[in-house]
């Protein structure tokens, strides 16, 4: 590092920058440190051959590169290179955040939103700082809030940051990917999260589950999670319906939209019809989404939406818990306890892969009879 003479040295401290109030704030040899707007903003300048010259923002540039750089404007000028005023430019955790983000082929919006939404609310203290002046220590402060509080999140978190490490690697800004080098000492300071199936609910209940469902056909989560229930689908797959998608009795589920990323058919019966006339004729149906947030008009429901209400059921007739997406281990427990279809119709109708590479077989007919029943049951 470059040593300033001893006149032009100690003015300023490391340790104290962050605390400096609004004003100038001189660390001599003509460099001094600029703060404003109660501190949000602090840039580096250097007075040089009669001009102002900009250096840069801290922490981004940090004391000792300010210094550096005020020597090679001083050291230019006095050579007769003509300088202009400019900001050296930094690349920020969220820049690069921002060009992976933009980089990357999205299979929804939500996602997409998600993805970038998860950098910024995880690590706000973060996001604006030059990447390579983060430290080990601060980032796995960082990390271990977010996954104490939330582990799920939390892991998504590491996972994302490492792309974005992975990128400055490359962008050869930092040599190390730090989210990676402590995924296994963040593995040991949070807890380990249970991994099982979906809670699903008695098949025997639910069409009483069901019936309570349709006492109410201006909740657009009781339509959206009904709709769920008969076609037998991810909650997912509902709340991402598109009007585009319906034709007569038939759905189409785009591969962007499925698990196993392949389109799905799924034949609608007369009662799946109904809900979706129901949604159509509802205070806050829109052209676009099929169950519209009632909040935001342009959004789809929110995944919260059918879990409430499945939290809010009677506790006597449904004592057990279950989950929105434990209904398609209700149907399927259903199809095998009474026998009314093979195993590959109930298997297609959940849209699972198979074992056979071979079986490229849609069973159409058989499943819109599967799912006839399934209906005629629940609405029994």
């Amino acid at each position: 590092m470059t040593r300033l003479p001893k006149t032009a040295r100690a003015a300023l401290s490391p340790t104290t920058l962050h605390k400096l109030p609004d004003g100038k704030h001189a660390d001599g040899g003509g460099l001094f440190l600029f703060v404003r707007s109660n501190g949000a903003s602090r840039r580096w300048h250097v007075n040089a051959g009669g001009k102002t010259h900009s250096i840069g923002g801290f922490p981004e540039i940090s004391l000792s590169v300010a210094r550096e750089q005020a020597l090679k404007i001083k050291g230019s000028l006095a050579l007769g290179i003509d300088v202009k005023p400019k900001t050296l430019k930094t690349h920020t955790l969220g820049s690069i955040a921002e060009t992976v983000h933009d980089n990357r082929v999205w299979g929804n919006e939500k996602h997409k939103a998600q993805w970038i939404n998860t950098i910024k609310t995880g690590v706000p203290d973060l996001y604006d700082r030059d990447i390579s002046s983060i430290e080990v220590a601060e980032l796995e402060t960082a990390l271990l809030k977010v996954l104490k509080k939330t582990p799920v999140t939390g892991r998504r978190l590491r996972q994302r940051l490492s792309d974005i490490w992975d990128k400055a690697i490359l962008m050869k800004l930092v040599t190390l990917n730090l989210p990676d080098a402590l995924k296994k000492t963040l593995e040991q300071g949070t807890p380990k999260v249970k991994k099982g199936h979906h809670a699903a609910l008695d098949w025997r209940k639910a069409p009483a589950f069901y019936q309570w469902l349709a006492q109410d056909d201006l909740s657009m989560g009781k339509l959206a999670l009904r709709f769920t229930m008969l076609t037998a689908g991810r909650t997912k797959e509902t709340l991402l319906a598109k009007w585009s998608e319906i034709d007569g009795k038939l759905r189409t589920v785009p591969d962007t939209d499925m698990k196993m990323g392949r389109t799905h058919l799924v034949p609608l019966t007369a009662e799946s019809l109904k809900v979706l006339k129901l949604a159509k004729a509802h205070p806050h149906a829109e052209k676009g989404y099929v169950f519209q947030s009632p909040r935001y008009g342009d959004k789809p429901l929110s995944d919260g939406a059918m879990l409430a209400l499945v939290k809010d059921r009677d506790k006597k007739l449904f004592p057990n818990h279950f989950t929105p997406h434990g209904f398609r281990a209700t149907f399927k427990t259903w199809a095998k306890e009474t026998n009314v279809a093979r195993e590959e119709v109930i298997e297609a109708c959940l849209a699972h892969a198979t074992n056979d590479a071979y079986d490229r077989s849609l069973y159409m007919q058989e499943r819109e009879q599967l799912l006839t029943k399934w209906t005629k049951y629940l609405t029994s």
